[in-house]
């Protein structure tokens, strides 16, 4: 199940009983032998850091072991004192609560995850993480160790499978859940070995003229069995497991290569936080760009606000990076979150796209029509293209009209199209007239 055999390898490493070297805390053999000494009632937390790996790649592992340090020492703090606490892998730590009943779980838990979330100060610089924790319950005498770390290795991936930064309890049948996850992740790794993913391309229209001005490219996944995967049903595990990122480059190669032949197209690519924080994001851009010959002014990368929840410095140096390439930065479901001001002031966007959230009752509800029209003038106002999505009736597209929006899309205008569809339309349409 999960990485659990290989958490347990790597924790054996550090030696029988031996302590961590970063941490002083003691490893999966210590931690096991006093499992099976007890006799009773005991709770066991798995804690896992969020995003560590993305640290060390970007700032080292020095930098890593003071956070890990800093970490044991917040955890301790947050801990009972008849608690036990070990490291078990990289990034995870282990808490036996000795007698623990599941309110007094759950307070402890909840502790263990604030404890994570406040910011870590390393070398003058605040890094925030967050942590996310599985807890599994022993009510009976004589606990098993390996069966007890199992369950609380399925709770945490149910914890992570959420976002991250949330503790959750062991519960009847999330063992099965945990076991459709890994599955999901084999068949993400074999659609990418035997190229199962395909791109569609949703128009996006000049609202004066009526033209096509632009395409966003939609990931499908062709699956052979269970035929066409929906994105939802598969992107949060491809996040989580890190495929998201060679995803990401084939989705960025191909659509480029694709969108190279329809001129006057603007194309949009949707980037997920977890692409945005990997180091190889920036080349491997370029790279597309270089293969394809589009130029880096027709190339629009699309994020939303949730990029901004996790090291905002490295965020913002990442999309400086990509603006130099000359590519553009949209602002994806702009107005859905808390903070949307604060990161147009951060940082200079290209664009901003209305959310259908909006759309859908602008024509019902006037409070609604009016955000649009205030979205629609701060766009302006600050330089920046506006984009308008799930325009479904024609009463909507004549309130987008009449607020100034710069190009909208949505099933009122064209659906989804394959990539010679998109030819055809622009071979139908003709040249644009000077």
């Amino acid at each position: 199940m999960d990485a659990l055999p290989s958490m347990i390898d790597r924790a054996a490493l550090l030696g029988r009983d031996a302590r961590d070297r970063v941490t002083g805390l003691a490893g999966w053999p210590a931690l096991q032998a006093r499992l099976r000494r007890l006799d009773g009632p005991v709770a066991m937390v798995l804690l896992r850091l969020d995003g560590l790996e993305g640290v060390a790649v970007r700032q080292g592992r020095s930098v890593v072991d003071t956070i890990l340090a800093h970490a044991t020492a917040r955890l301790r703090g947050a801990a009972p004192s008849t608690a036990v606490l070990a490291r078990l892998d990289r990034d995870a730590f282990a808490l036996l609560l000795p007698g623990a009943q599941p309110d007094q779980a759950i307070v402890v838990a909840g502790r263990l995850v604030a404890a994570c979330a406040v910011p870590f100060s390393v070398a003058g610089t605040s890094l925030t993480l967050s942590a996310s924790a599985g807890t599994a319950l022993h009510s009976g005498t004589a606990p098993d160790p390996d069966l007890l770390l199992r369950q609380a290795t399925a709770a945490l991936h149910q914890a992570r499978a959420e976002g991250g930064g949330v503790h959750r309890f062991f519960k009847p049948g999330i063992d099965l859940q945990t076991r459709q996850h890994l599955a999901l992740q084999a068949e993400l790794r074999r659609a990418l070995r035997h190229q199962q993913f395909e791109l569609d391309y949703q128009p996006q229209f000049d609202i004066l003229t009526g033209r096509p001005c632009g395409v966003e490219a939609l990931l499908r996944w062709r699956h052979p069995e269970m035929g066409v995967v929906a994105p939802n049903d598969f992107i949060g595990t491809a996040e989580q497991c890190g495929l998201i990122v060679p995803i990401g480059q084939w989705v960025c190669r191909v659509a480029c290569a694709q969108a190279a032949a329809w001129p006057g197209l603007q194309l949009s690519v949707n980037l997920s936080p977890i692409q945005l924080r990997a180091p190889g994001l920036v080349q491997d851009v370029t790279d597309a760009l270089a293969a394809s010959g589009l130029e880096p002014s027709r190339l629009d990368l699309e994020i939303t606000e949730g990029v901004f929840l996790h090291d905002t410095p490295f965020t913002v140096m990442q999309l400086e990076r990509l603006r130099a390439l000359g590519v553009g930065i949209t602002l994806d479901d702009f107005g859905t979150g808390y903070s949307s001001l604060s990161y147009l002031r951060m940082f200079p966007f290209t664009k901003l796209k209305v959310d259908r959230s909006f759309v859908a009752p602008a024509t019902a509800d006037r409070a609604a029509a009016c955000i649009i029209g205030a979205m629609i003038n701060l766009g302006r106002t600050l330089g920046m293209r506006v984009n308008a999505e799930g325009v479904e009736t024609p009463a909507q597209l004549r309130l987008l009209q009449n607020a100034g929006c710069d190009e909208v899309q949505g099933f009122l205008l064209a659906r989804p199209m394959r990539a010679q569809q998109i030819s055809d339309l622009l071979g139908a349409l003709g040249p644009t007239t000077p």
